[in-house]
Order: structure tokens, then sequence, then C-alpha cells
């Protein structure tokens, strides 16, 4: 258990939550993503593995390597390598993992 002991600002509440995950051995999913991009996963009722990425911004983010393999759940275009991921402002994109 860490204690701080003070209201850090932005750049020490980062600095910090970086060295507790590595300090932790955890590497967050959303690592290398834009800062308003976020990264969660759910398993569906069939066992496949989803990925769920939200852009929470009013700025398009592409992400050229997406850290999953797989096919957009609404239009079915693949993700992954060498196949992009456009997030348009305040957008969602679900993708299956293959």
């Amino acid at each position: 258990m860490t204690y701080v002991g003070t209201l850090p600002d932005a750049s020490f509440s980062r600095a910090l939550g970086e060295w507790a995950l590595r300090r932790s051995g955890v590497t967050p999913l959303g690592l290398g993503l834009p800062e308003p991009v976020r990264v969660t996963r759910a398993r569906a009722r069939t066992g496949q593995r989803l990925w769920f990425f939200t852009n929470w911004s009013f700025d398009r983010h592409v992400i050229t390597a997406p850290p999953v393999t797989g096919r957009d759940l609404f239009d079915g275009s693949p993700v992954g390598t060498g196949h992009g991921l456009e997030l348009p402002p305040w957008g969602v994109t679900v993708v299956v993992e293959e």
C-alpha cells in the first residue's frame, strides 16, 4: 500500500500512477494510445473477447497499431496489423478479437 499525503498536479499524478503500475507489474491496455482514447475489454456470452475503444474528445483519432486483431463489430472491417482504427469525435468502436 502506498499513501500520498498531497494533492498532486496532473503531471505528478500521471508519474505516480505509472510508477504504481510498473511496481505492480500491470501493463495498461491503452498504453501508447492518444490521451483521450480509452480501451476496455469484456467477454460476450459466446466467449468472444470484445474490445471497446472510446474517444472522449472533439478530435478525430487514428490508432495505427491497435493492441488487438479482429473485426469491427458494427461494419465488419478488419482491425489490427496493417488495418488502423479511426475514432471520430466522441466515437466508440467495438472490436471482436480473432
